[in-house]
């Protein structure tokens, strides 16, 4: 069991690094000045084959290679590596502990003791204490627990570069500090739900006020979408994929007249995929106190940028979504990869951990 730590300035750099299935991105920020500054991000496709159909990690030096080059592109040669896991997505737990304990690691291991969804012996558990009013009776901590065995398989392979593997984060934790601790002023004080959309799954984060409350996840992303556009077109998924990022939108202008039947039946098709992503921000967007209602729902993730994704859950939600732009608050000191600032929305969890 470990406690996260985020680290003030000084010492070698701490760079974000967020493992996914689809692919992995490394962030270094210089947090030296008044603001953040963006000194560079890079990112690769995950290596074919480096997780098993289990989630376990079938090649070390793979992993190992892949953060090599990306930190070659940065012209990085030494820091320290916070690293969030997304294969397969950590469980997730809320805790309130009394303000009296001692001992919140003691705590937290007892509190967890009927709810660990791995045995114990197999489970790798970090954690953090979430902020509270100075006189609260509670203390809120926010678990992630993860198969031992890929985290100590994970930190071997980091171990073999020239990174130190500092931590293991809670991802949606690093995306709300992304979006919300780094993002406009206003989001600090209103309820934001925060939707991850993964290759695999979606992750919904409730944010009030700037603090985490709760956590869901949905077993779809955008490669479901890639799926159901081929299944609909009866076509292999290189002709998926070239569809889904030039035809396929999610909310067509009606202006432009009627939908063509074969567009809308692959639209349909889609929208049947990701049935669960409205399902989730409802539930979600349900717990949001009476004093403090939703106001925005901020996208990011390899899938937020999908066609429309922002207004068709507008108009099925009610609540104004869009794609996060967490570049938007940072300076920038280096070279953008390709695509960016307008693909972003991918790098947020990297950016957080950073």
């Amino acid at each position: 069991m470990g406690r996260w730590r985020r680290r003030g300035p000084g010492g070698p750099p701490l760079l974000g690094l967020d493992i996914g299935q689809h692919s992995i991105k490394l962030a270094h920020l210089d947090l030296t000045g008044v603001r953040p500054a963006l000194v560079g991000l890079a990112a690769a496709r995950t290596p074919l084959g480096l997780f098993d159909q289990h989630g376990a990690l079938a090649s070390r030096d793979a992993l190992s290679d892949c953060v090599t080059q990306l930190a070659a592109e940065l012209s990085l040669r030494q820091g320290d590596l916070a690293c969030a896991l997304d294969v397969p997505p950590a469980e997730l737990i809320p805790l309130s502990l009394s303000a009296e304990v001692d001992d919140p690691q003691a705590a937290v291991e007892a509190a967890l003791a009927t709810r660990l969804p791995y045995p114990p012996g197999e489970a790798a558990i970090y954690w953090q204490e979430l902020p509270t009013e100075p006189e609260a009776a509670l203390r809120r901590v926010m678990v992630s627990v993860a198969p031992r065995g890929l985290v100590e398989a994970v930190s071997s392979a980091l171990a073999r570069t020239r990174f130190d593997p500092l931590v293991m984060d809670l991802a949606p934790l690093a995306a709300c500090h992304a979006l919300i601790g780094c993002g406009e002023p206003w989001l600090r004080t209103a309820t934001v739900l925060l939707l991850d959309v993964g290759a695999t799954h979606i992750t919904g984060t409730l944010v009030v006020a700037g603090e985490v409350t709760a956590v869901r996840a949905a077993a779809s992303g955008s490669e479901d979408v890639t799926l159901a556009v081929a299944d609909a077109l009866a076509a292999d998924l290189a002709v998926a994929e070239r569809y889904q990022r030039e035809v396929l939108d999610l909310a067509p202008d009606e202006a432009e007249g009627d939908e063509p039947d074969s567009t809308r039946a692959v639209r349909l098709a889609v929208e049947e995929r990701l049935a669960g992503l409205p399902a989730l921000a409802d539930e979600l967007l349900a717990l949001a106190p009476e004093t403090n209602p939703p106001e925005t729902i901020l996208l990011y993730g390899g899938g937020a940028r999908l066609r429309g994704l922002d207004d068709y859950l507008t108009a099925r939600l009610g609540l104004t979504a869009r794609v996060a732009a967490p570049l938007a608050t940072l300076e920038v000191s280096g070279e953008l990869p390709p695509g960016l600032p307008g693909d972003a929305a991918r790098y947020v969890t990297a950016l957080g951990l950073a």
